[in-house]
């Protein structure tokens, strides 16, 4: 039978680089295949150090120092990253709130609001005001 995958919060020790090929899904997201250290820290074991090649979306990847949310299986300690459903890192919950910001601008100057100084939206993920890959 399969093994369950259990989950736990990891510190990422190290972003070792690209360690594959890139590509860019449907909604312009660029993905890219990295490899990083993490120091896992599962609840009630010992913490433990993985290597892990995950797919990460490059305008929205995590750092050196991030904890994040990975799964591992617990016989070999093989580990991967969740991206899904981490609003630092998930394309579709930050195009979601990018859409949601613009919507507000934009009612905020139909009801007479003054424009912003970056535009009338600004993506919440990045300081340039650009949003182009999502």
């Amino acid at each position: 039978m399969f093994d369950k995958k259990a989950q736990a919060d990891a510190v990422i020790l190290a972003d070792e680089g690209p360690c594959g090929s890139e590509d860019t899904d449907i909604h312009g997201v660029h993905w890219d295949h990295r490899k990083f250290v993490v120091e896992v820290r599962p609840a009630g074991e010992a913490a433990f150090r993985a290597e892990t090649r995950t797919k990460i979306p490059v305008r929205s990847s995590p750092r050196t120092g991030d904890t994040v949310r990975v799964s591992y299986d617990p016989r070999n300690h093989k580990t991967e990253i969740l991206i899904d459903g981490d609003p630092r890192y998930d394309p579709k919950i930050i195009r979601e709130k990018t859409m949601e910001q613009r919507r507000a601008a934009v009612d905020a100057l139909l009801a007479g609001q003054p424009a912003p100084a970056h535009g009338p939206y600004q993506n919440v993920d990045d300081d340039e005001g650009t949003d182009e890959d999502y």
